[in-house]
Parts: structure tokens; sequence; C-alpha cells
């Protein structure tokens, strides 16, 4: 019985599992020497990069709170000088991470291209399919060593954009006298 479950969720794939498939998507995508994929592929190919097994956890946590941060600053646009207001805006920055609602993989892959955060499926593109009749001979362990994924650099940038944001909400809070000083991000400003 479960037998059967698992081949009807697996029904349309030729990869033995989600993980293969994906795998297979992006090593052929990537080794392609006549195209350049772009569009769903692309993002398929990313999200791998950013699966568990590839992704370097302290640098994929920074480029989340990296994200919270961007969509907390295009949200509020003001910032007040109370501690209390400006926990609440970290706070909100939090909520507002697309890893709250996706997977890791699909939010940091939607942060990292600029789309829309939504959920990224396994299944293979119609030019990747094989041509009937071919067989299907699953090959574990065929994929080790191709892929690398290098992610450096989100940590500093992520304690850079505390720092900023975080002196954003200081200005103006040291001075004794009674300083009207607005802190205003607008529109104009390309984040």
């Amino acid at each position: 019985m479960k037998r059967k479950k698992k081949i009807k969720a697996w029904q349309g794939r030729r990869a033995h599992s989600e993980m293969a498939e994906r795998l297979y998507v992006a090593i052929r995508s990537g080794m392609s020497k006549n195209k350049f994929f772009l569009g769903e592929i692309m993002r398929q190919r990313v999200s791998l990069h950013f699966k568990g097994r590839f992704r370097n956890e302290p640098e994929a946590e920074a480029l989340l709170k990296l994200q919270g941060g961007l969509a907390m600053l295009q949200k509020i646009g003001k910032f007040t000088q109370t501690k209390g207001q400006a926990q609440q805006a970290w706070a909100q920055a939090q909520a507002l991470r697309y890893d709250k609602f996706l997977t890791k993989s699909d939010a940091l892959t939607a942060f990292a291209l600029d789309t829309k955060p939504k959920p990224i499926p396994a299944d293979r593109p119609s030019e990747f399919d094989a041509k009937k009749g071919t067989p299907y001979t699953p090959r574990y362990g065929s994929s080790r060593g191709k892929v690398l994924t290098r992610m450096r650099g989100a940590v500093k940038t992520n304690e850079a954009f505390t720092d900023f944001v975080n002196s954003l909400i200081r200005l103006g809070s040291s001075t004794k006298d009674k300083v009207k000083v607005k802190r205003t991000i607008t529109q104009s400003m390309k984040l």
C-alpha cells in the first residue's frame, strides 16, 4: 500500500527522489554548451544550491535576516526614537521574512533572484524529458562532486545593515536639546 502511494506521488518524474530530479535539472542545464536557461529552470538551479546539503547555514540565515530588514524598511519608512518602537520594527522584520511561509531554499531563491516568493516545483521541464522508450536506470551517487556552492559576504553585509538601521534609530536621540529630526527613507532610495 505504501509503495503504491509513493509511486503515485512521483508519477511523471523519472528520478527516484525529488532531490535527484532537482540535481538532474541543475546539472543538465549547467552543463549545456549551446543554451543559457532562464526563468523556471534558473530558479530550480538556484534553489538546489540553497538546499540544506549545499548551503552555508550562517550565510543563509544572514541573507534571510537581510531580506526581512529590507522588507521592514520598505514597509514602515519612518523610525522613531524610542527603544520599544525600534524593537517592534526589528520584530516586524523577522515576521516579514520569506522563510516564515516558504522553505528556506525557496525563500533564499526568491530573495537572491528578486522574484515573487512562491514554492519552486521539482518537476522536470519539458525540454529535459527523455525520449519515449528510453529505459531509466537510477545511478545513486552519480551527482557527487558535480555541484558546489560558495556563499560569502552575507554575514558582514547583515552586520553593516543592522548597524545602519540602528544608527538611523539613534539619530538625534543623544542630544539634550529637543531637536526635531525626521528620519525617513523615501521611495526614491533604491533598496
